[in-house]
């Protein structure tokens, strides 16, 4: 005897099980807090994104390259991926170091492009003068912007 009620019960624990995908995290120790202030700046401003694979690693495979930063998953929407160059990164200073991470991850979570019309979305690295001098409040709010915008 066919039991509508079995079937409907079945379909709900498939479409559960379904939906509890786990999802890899994997940060390298000292981008931890850089990346969580990032998702914190997102979360605050009520930016929402996909539940995803997440990689922000250092690579030798940027050595020799001009890249300091590399969003691997930029245009893949099953993963963030985000590799930079560990000799570079030694060499920033606090602020660079946020410009870098919140360009890469902008790149990779929302395919945001380079622009000069938004400061850490511009194609160049800023020097430490520049970077340690602009009102970081309005280059973050400059970014939140652009990224809702776009979206």
């Amino acid at each position: 005897m066919f039991n509508i009620r079995g079937v409907v019960l079945g379909l709900l624990m498939l479409t559960s099980l379904a939906s509890c995908r786990s999802y890899e995290y994997n940060v390298s120790e000292p981008l931890q807090p850089y990346v969580n202030e990032f998702l914190d700046i997102l979360e605050a401003n009520d930016i929402k994104f996909k539940k995803k694979d997440f990689y922000v690693e250092f690579s030798d495979n940027l050595i020799g390259t001009p890249l300091a930063g590399y969003a691997d998953g930029m245009y893949d929407s099953s993963v963030v991926r985000v590799y930079l160059l560990r000799s570079y990164w030694n060499t920033l200073s606090e602020k660079q170091r946020k410009i870098l991470i919140y360009h890469e991850l902008s790149h990779d979570m929302f395919d945001s492009l380079h622009t000069y019309d938004v400061f850490i979305m511009q194609p160049k690295m800023h020097s430490r003068f520049v970077a340690e001098y602009i009102n970081w409040d309005w280059a973050v709010s400059e970014l939140i912007k652009y990224i809702k915008n776009e979206r």
